[in-house]
């Protein structure tokens, strides 16, 4: 939360750049001893293995640090999911290769995900959906927009395009993802943009609703202004990117 007291010092920028690279390259070499574990014990042909992060570091783009926005550096994580090949033997056998899906997922659906592939019941309380199907060739049903919110910034995607909108002050950005994945070029003002605005913003209005959310009211977003807290207060409670013990 300082870093425009030091924004300017290129040699700490960089600093934190290389130390974000050389963690990479950590979890990269322990990945290869796990998977190399897994085949060693015979294991691996009959394992799933799911790969992703809670959530990212917007690394000073946007003059930016840390997470606590729907920005990509924050919410564009890696979802990789690789099926065990005794699974995809018997479900698609002679399939190869590897597939993308533009589906937007969330960290919602990895319970789910896991439960399919165990087969045990998914309860219905589960705000996620499992994405077994996209690996069984039965292309199910996915939901078109994916909400979220971190504190009082929301989101909303459909994958072509991302709402995201300010609980305390009511502003709002827009994005077309496919054309603008760094979320550089705001397209809230577009009147060409309007529609989707619209479509994404009353989809987040009514997810807000159906968890109580009391910043949407009769399918509008209300902005409510944030009580103020004591300097002290703020720095003990207010999570940064490196946590607090």
């Amino acid at each position: 939360h300082d870093y425009h007291l030091w924004r300017n010092r290129g040699g700490i920028v960089q600093e934190s750049l290389r130390g974000m690279a050389a963690m990479t390259t950590h979890i990269d070499s322990r990945i290869g001893m796990l998977l190399g574990t897994l085949r060693e014990r015979q294991v691996l042909a009959n394992t799933w293995i799911i790969f992703i992060a809670d959530h990212g570091d917007a690394l000073f783009d946007h003059d930016l640090m840390a997470k606590g926005d729907m920005l990509a550096g924050s919410v564009a994580i890696p979802y990789l999911i690789c099926p065990a090949e005794t699974f995809m033997e018997r479900c698609l056998p002679g399939r190869a290769g590897s597939e993308n899906t533009v589906t937007p997922a969330g960290l919602q659906d990895i319970m789910p995900t896991i439960l399919d592939i165990c087969g045990v019941e998914i309860p219905e309380n589960v705000t996620g959906q499992s994405l077994l199907g996209h690996f069984t060739g039965e292309r199910p049903t996915f939901r078109e927009i994916t909400c979220g919110n971190v504190g009082l910034i929301y989101g909303a995607t459909d994958a072509s395009h991302k709402y995201c909108w300010n609980g305390a002050t009511g502003h709002e950005l827009l994005f077309d993802l496919a054309n603008d994945p760094k979320d550089c070029h705001d397209l809230a003002g577009d009147p060409g943009h309007e529609t989707i605005k619209r479509r994404l913003r009353s989809a987040l209005a009514g997810w807000m609703a159906r968890h109580g959310d009391p910043h949407a009211v009769g399918g509008e977003l209300r902005r409510i202004s944030p009580e103020p807290q004591p300097d002290r207060g703020h720095r003990a409670n207010h999570w940064n990117n490196r946590g607090w013990r």
